[in-house]
């Protein structure tokens, strides 16, 4: 890719054959290979198509300013020219006009070359709106990357989610067919009704749905990651957790301050604001006179006379005196696009203030959130503890018991999907700011 990716892991081979071609069996004797979030990240960046897409546009763009420098250079042909009748060829290879020549065959062959003089800026201006338009373009191909990471950390975090959801639901399973069982004792002594036992039984059917329901979604959430790392074919791995950071956040003036100094897509923009100014004043120059030399050499052999080597140099000075309005029409366009950009800009510092303020306080409310859950969670164990003893006493129902085994499952769900969601809130922070692609693509 560039010089901000990060070379190709070792575990980045195993996991491409393995993942690409979904050779990976999904026997319980055999253990799927690991896959870290460090390995996730840099796998994306060196396999995903996106960013290959990225490369290719900047490379076209450093092309197009290579063929504008270009024309500095001396402009150097080779010429096979030929003619018959009274028409002649000239120094500059074309034919000349017909005057009172003797009718013959003539070929010339030589070489030309023509260089430009001078032509006040109108050249200079539009290599440097080449040039910022390819480095608008590295930084789009950053801009790219902070996507791809933050793509990556989603998926990355949801899978760990919903493997830690298929957990919760087996335990559920478990507990619930405890309860099954304890009905089933209590029904077979008498003290309780084969309506409790079919209530228990429904409440095992409905876990074990849960947790097919779960296993299915962890799947589903392990092929996004593959399609967020650039992979094809099955998903068969088991992740790593990262762990969590903690510590306050700063300010939200600090973090809208960071992005504006480090989203490449801003200075992608500026860059590209400079490029449409250079381009406006291109325009502008047209109107300005243009000089240019050109030289010649070559041999002509007449049907009449033996040949012989021959050379011409000649200068010109153009002024453009009436273009039908072209190069009016011309600037102003270059104007228009010039202002426009300025608006997307401005209107980009929006969105981008936008994003560090939503995830921000999003990760705020979800802080908060999680102290809820995990208070929801004790009172549920307690309730659900309460419950088994009443009814191992004969003063509860199994419609207690199994509705507090059903508050354990969805409170301890919810404390799940709150501190997973943190840490997805964090990676849009990441994202928001420009933190997370300044940490994983700026290592050596």
């Amino acid at each position: 890719m560039n010089a901000h990716t990060h070379r190709k892991p070792l575990f980045l081979t195993a996991v491409i054959l393995t993942l690409t071609l979904g050779t990976v069996p999904e026997s319980k004797g055999v253990e799927p290979p690991r896959l870290t979030f460090q390995e996730a990240i840099a796998t994306a960046l060196e396999r995903h198509p996106r960013l290959e897409q990225a490369q290719y546009r900047m490379l076209a763009a450093q092309a197009q300013t290579d063929q504008a420098t270009s024309v500095l250079y001396p402009q150097l042909w080779s010429i096979l020219n030929g003619t018959s009748g009274s028409a002649r060829s000239n120094t500059s290879f074309t034919s000349g006009a017909i005057i009172e020549n003797p009718n013959s065959n003539q070929v010339t062959v030589g070489a030309i070359v023509n260089q430009l003089i001078y032509d006040f800026g109108r050249t200079s201006h539009r290599i440097k709106a080449k040039e910022l338009t390819a480095e608008s373009r590295e930084h789009d191909l950053r801009a790219d990357q902070g996507f791809t990471i933050l793509k990556v950390e989603e998926a990355y975090f949801a899978a760990l989610n919903h493997r830690e959801l298929v957990t919760i639901a087996e335990q559920a399973v478990r507990e619930r067919s405890l309860i099954l069982r304890l009905v089933t004792l209590l029904s077979q002594r008498g003290k309780r009704s084969k309506i409790d036992v079919s209530l228990a039984e429904v409440e095992v059917k409905n876990a074990q749905f849960l947790e097919l329901q779960a296993r299915a979604d962890s799947k589903v959430a392990l092929q996004q990651l593959n399609n967020a790392m650039g992979l094809e074919g099955k998903a068969n791995y088991s992740l790593e957790d990262p762990g969590q950071s903690d510590g306050p956040l700063p300010s939200l003036a600090q973090l809208k301050e960071e992005a504006r100094r480090q989203r490449p897509e801003l200075e992608a923009v500026r860059m590209r604001i400079e490029s449409k100014r250079a381009a406006m004043l291109s325009a502008q120059r047209q109107a300005f006179p243009s000089l240019n030399i050109s030289a010649s050499t070559g041999q002509s052999a007449i049907s009449d006379r033996n040949g012989k080597w021959w050379y011409g140099a000649f200068g010109s000075l153009s002024i453009p005196l009436f273009t039908g309005g072209r190069i009016e029409s011309e600037i102003r366009e270059a104007q228009a696009i010039q202002h426009e950009t300025q608006a997307r800009f401005r209107e980009l510092i929006q969105e981008v203030e936008l994003q560090v303020a939503s995830a921000y306080h999003t990760h705020e409310a979800l802080v908060r959130k999680v102290d809820v859950a995990q208070a929801q969670v004790r009172t549920a164990r307690t309730a659900l503890d309460l419950s088994r003893q009443r009814l191992r006493l004969g003063l509860g129902s199994i419609v207690e018991l199994t509705q507090a085994e059903v508050a354990v499952t969805q409170a301890e769900t919810t404390l799940a999907m709150s501190r997973y969601g943190i840490r997805t809130t964090l990676a849009a922070l990441d994202y928001a700011t420009g933190t997370g692609l300044r940490r994983y693509t700026q290592k050596e």
